[in-house]
């Protein structure tokens, strides 16, 4: 998998949510976890996949119309990954560990500003390098950027280059803006990578998402959203002329949509997808609120997945439906 696929890789991962433990947070039993009844699961279906859908979307921004949404925001940072060699190269060569500033023009107008930290000076990535980014009005793709994105490297093995290698980076927003005439969306947090790949189409990606919260104003109607402590592993191995991936999720969700109580998220089986498909044909995912209240979603083929309610946290799901993936997303 070369750099310019670490993305993609990320592209594959989630169709639904995992979840976590560890911090009253993420106690499913805490008091003031959401409460899933009856007359809410299905939104907590559709929250849990919407709110986390980013991460499966392109690392590239379409052109034309565009809604600037949360889901954006990762994209942008996350597109950046590939253009990491391009930069240190173009960086002049200076006293070793130096950092360079370079303004570039965005294609729509504004500009940003690429600072790149270059620890023993070869001009290539390495292990300690960093880069920083400072957007002010810059169009690309219809969505005017502002604020801040900083990408560091702490472990480099192989080349980025090529299928063999393994990294480890990190990435933090700060006020990460992407706004249209429609509306806007504001994103704050850190997400950790581990990336490891062998040959084509065999690799793996380990992505941390410590803190990620955006906040969202469209037509003036405001929403916030938080992911918090989500692990995401994805493993490919080769299928066909491509790959199958197989995913496992854990993590909480807060939304305003839901009360702005949290629920965490669970794999039960993997979520598996060929990489000639969008949505996994099988795995199943659960969400668990306060007093075991409980929402269970098994994919059940390429376009559908069943969502089940167990209110009462006995194991017995009492309501269901079937929804259509773009039905969630």
């Amino acid at each position: 998998m070369r750099i310019s696929s670490i993305t993609l890789a990320l592209v594959t991962l989630l169709a639904a949510c995992g979840g976590g433990g560890g911090s009253s947070v993420n106690n499913p039993q805490a008091a003031g976890a959401l409460l899933i009844t009856a007359s809410n699961y299905q939104a907590v279906a559709q929250e849990s996949m919407s709110s986390t859908y980013y991460l499966l979307q392109s690392t590239s921004l379409v052109t034309g119309a565009q809604v600037a949404s949360d889901r954006v925001l990762l994209s942008y940072g996350l597109a950046q990954l590939p253009k990491l060699n391009q930069w240190f190269a173009a960086a002049p060569r200076l006293v070793t560990g130096a950092t360079t500033t370079q303004t570039n023009s965005c294609s729509g107008g504004g500009s940003m500003s690429v600072s790149v930290t270059d620890v023993n000076g070869n001009q290539q990535v390495d292990a300690g390098d960093s880069v920083s980014m400072n957007l002010a009005n810059c169009n690309e793709g219809g969505l005017s950027m502002n604020g801040s994105l900083a990408a560091s490297v702490t472990a480099l093995t192989g080349n980025l280059d090529s299928n063999v290698y393994s990294a480890a980076m990190t990435m933090s927003f700060t006020n990460l803006s992407a706004g249209t005439s429609a509306g806007s969306a504001t994103g704050n947090g850190s997400i950790s990578l581990a990336l490891s790949s062998t040959a084509a189409n065999t690799s793996s990606v380990n992505l941390t998402v410590v803190s990620f919260s955006t906040s969202d104003n469209y037509g003036g109607v405001s929403s916030t959203r938080s992911l918090q402590d989500f692990t995401i592993s994805d493993t490919r191995t080769p299928s066909g002329l491509g790959f199958l991936s197989s995913t496992s999720i854990a993590g909480t969700v807060t939304s305003s949509a839901l009360e702005s109580r949290p629920f965490t998220l669970s794999t039960i089986a993997p979520l598996l997808r060929s990489s000639s498909e969008n949505y996994p044909s099988s795995g199943q995912l659960k969400a668990v609120g306060m007093n075991g209240s409980q929402v269970r979603f098994t994919a059940q083929s390429l376009t559908n997945v069943l969502i089940e309610l167990d209110a009462d946290g006995n194991g017995i799901y009492e309501a269901s439906v079937i929804k259509a993936w773009l039905d969630l997303l």
